[in-house]
């Protein structure tokens, strides 16, 4: 009977224990991030700037062009695809490929932590600083500008299809690349050539056939077309194809990055 209880005394040490750690861990990576420049900036800031600039342009009064709806309303999913794209491409494959480089993993695999914890861990810095930008943009793009988002529940879903596709995507990339100088290069290749043709900052009516064709390729296209059709109010079932490469795609990239960190040594 004792020794039950002495179990499950240390069970539950254990357990806090842990707790504690995870916790430390993630306060100490999330202001290891706030400490850089580039990454609280393009995630936080510059979305927002842009959201002001175009806001102060455009406006958002209602015009039967957009069906009623104003300018902002209608740039509001590109601009919280283009946070997506800044986490999953600028902050997460460059911090998991410099810790690579530096060799931080193999360091932390000899402690209590491990590399995979602290892996899990900055992973969940860059989902909450993406879900904090995605806020004040709404939050912001509300307050100025009365954005009206209808199905918020919805919307929250569709980001997170597109956060777990993307971040599978930028987490394939850190364990594949040999380098963070590779890592780089891929990461602003994608990153610049998404955000010009998936339809986020520039509208891909005015680009040709065969850019468009090109960007179906591409998962951040598929993400502003989701996130346009839920704030527009249309049927879920005409954008199977981008909840298909979202799920699907992130999946695979997904399973395929876990195998590639397990057989690579960090």
């Amino acid at each position: 009977m004792m020794s039950d209880e002495i179990f499950t005394k240390q069970k539950s040490v254990l357990k806090k224990d842990r707790t504690r750690m995870n916790t430390t861990l993630f306060l100490t990576e999330f202001k290891l991030y706030l400490r850089s420049f580039y990454g609280p900036f393009f995630a936080l800031v510059f979305p927002l700037l842009m959201l002001v600039l175009f806001g102060s342009i455009y406006g958002n009064e209602p015009t039967p062009f957009y069906g009623g709806r104003g300018s902002m309303d209608v740039m509001m999913p590109g601009n919280i695809a283009l946070i997506l794209c800044v986490s999953a491409f600028m902050g997460l494959p460059l911090t998991l490929g410099e810790n690579k480089d530096n060799r931080v993993y193999k360091r932390f695999d000899a402690t209590p932590a491990g590399k995979e914890r602290v892996i899990l861990i900055q992973i969940l810095v860059q989902v909450a600083v993406t879900v904090i930008g995605v806020f004040l943009q709404l939050g912001v793009g509300w307050m100025l500008y009365r954005v009206q988002i209808s199905h918020l529940w919805l919307l929250f879903i569709g980001v997170c299809a597109a956060m777990y596709s993307l971040f599978s995507m930028g987490y394939l990339i850190a364990a594949a690349s040999p380098n963070l100088k590779i890592t780089n290069a891929i990461c602003y290749t994608l990153y610049f050539g998404m955000m010009f043709i998936s339809g986020c900052s520039l509208p891909r009516e005015i680009l040709p056939d065969s850019i468009n064709r090109i960007a179906k390729l591409f998962p951040l296209t598929h993400t502003v077309d989701l996130l346009n059709g839920i704030t527009q109010n249309q049927s879920l079932s005409q954008y199977w194809l981008s909840w298909a490469v979202l799920l699907g795609g992130g999946t695979i990239c997904f399973l395929i990055s876990l195998y590639l960190s397990k057989k690579n040594a960090w």
